[in-house]
Order: C-alpha cells, then sequence, then structure tokens
C-alpha cells in the first residue's frame, strides 16, 4: 500500500475511535458501564496503538475495578497503559489504580 495511503487510512482510524471514545465517555459519565464497555472493547479490538486505544485500556480499567470484578485484566490494561512508550498524563493515574487493583475490591 502506498504511503499516502496509509497516512490517509490512519486518519480516518484516529477519527473513528476518537468518536468511539465520546461514545464511552459519555456512558462512562453517565455509569452505564455496560455500554461504555462495548465501545471501549471496539476500540481496543480495532485501533491499537493510538492514543484512544490506551484512553481506552485506562476506562476499562477503572470500570472493572469500579464493579470489583476482573481484577487480573485491569490489572494487566494498566501494566500496558503504564508501560506505553509516550509520556502520557494518565500513566501516573493509571499507576496510582494499579496499586488499588492489586489491592483487591474498592
Amino acid at each position: 500500500m502506498a504511503p499516502e495511503a496509509e497516512k490517509h487510512i490512519a486518519l480516518i482510524h484516529e477519527k473513528l475511535a476518537r468518536k468511539e471514545m465520546e461514545n464511552a465517555s459519555y456512558y462512562y459519565r453517565k455509569k452505564w458501564y455496560a455500554s461504555a464497555l462495548i465501545y471501549l472493547d471496539k476500540i481496543i479490538a480495532e485501533y491499537p496503538g493510538n492514543i484512544q486505544w490506551i484512553e481506552a485500556k485506562y476506562m476499562k480499567a477503572r470500570i472493572l475495578y469500579l464493579r470489583g470484578e476482573r481484577f487480573d485484566e485491569a490489572a494487566a490494561l494498566l501494566r500496558d497503559v503504564i508501560d506505553y512508550p509516550s509520556k502520557l498524563r494518565i500513566q501516573s493515574d493509571a499507576a496510582a489504580l494499579l496499586r488499588e487493583v492489586e489491592k483487591g475490591a474498592p
């Protein structure tokens, strides 16, 4: 595939992921976690590597923690956020949440 086409596809994926994250954030704010997880899982599966992908992992881990379930999965997601090569503001939040997840239920 030509480099220009790859760039164009990457931009489209970025826009789609951003829209999915807006939807997930809306449901998260409403505390409709099951609906938020649908969008977060889609971002994680379909748009790896971009900023929404890492934010989706963080938000999913928060939801799992808040719901008191799947702590192993939440911890793995948080480690992905912490280990992300770019420095992001959510990495320190992820480290703090990981400490809480490792303690157990909220």
